[in-house]
């Protein structure tokens, strides 16, 4: 089974959203990361043609990258998690990812992949815990950018293979080729 980690798009700076006086659950991306975006997951499907599931944190930037997901891959549901918030326990969200990928026929977890769209430092923390069974970043997810993690036989926390984390630049080289 393959789990896609992607890092929601470039969003409006903390600071500047703070001004409005609003909760920072209501931050938005911005035009230049919708853009990108758009761009990163045209290449995004070049590496992963098919998604079974979309969750993603209920956080508004998260929720909006999701959707460009979504978008790109035939506009697919997109179902909200909490535990994709930042503060959440990726051990949490590993048993949530269990329990939800066991519709999943043996094809599916072969051919496609259980996407979920967040925010630092928890996917790097959840990569971490994926890989090595420690909730510990071993890098930063860029904004935009994603990860794929393959597991041979159920989706145990240090049993993850790391096939790839792809900068978004990458990603939108990838459009070319």
């Amino acid at each position: 089974m393959n789990v896609l980690i992607i890092r929601h798009a470039i969003a409006m700076e903390r600071e500047d959203f703070f001004k409005t006086n609003a909760d920072d659950e209501q931050r938005p991306l911005i035009l230049e990361g919708i853009k990108k975006m758009r761009k990163n997951v045209i290449g995004l499907r070049r590496v992963v043609p098919y998604i079974k599931v979309l969750y993603s944190s209920p956080l508004v930037r998260a929720v909006q990258t999701a959707k460009i997901v979504s978008d790109h891959y035939e506009e697919m549901p997109v179902e909200k998690c909490d535990f994709l918030k930042p503060e959440s326990d990726p051990a949490d969200l590993v048993e949530f990812i269990k329990s939800a990928a066991k519709g999943f026929t043996r094809a599916e977890q072969e051919t496609s992949a259980f996407a979920v769209v967040g925010h630092e430092p928890h996917l790097s923390e959840l990569i971490g815990y994926l890989a090595t069974g420690k909730s510990t970043p071993l890098f930063e997810l860029r904004k935009g950018g994603a990860c794929l993690i393959n597991f041979e036989s159920g989706i145990v926390a240090g049993k993850g293979k790391l096939e790839w984390l792809l900068k978004p630049s990458i990603m939108r080289k990838l459009v070319r080729l």
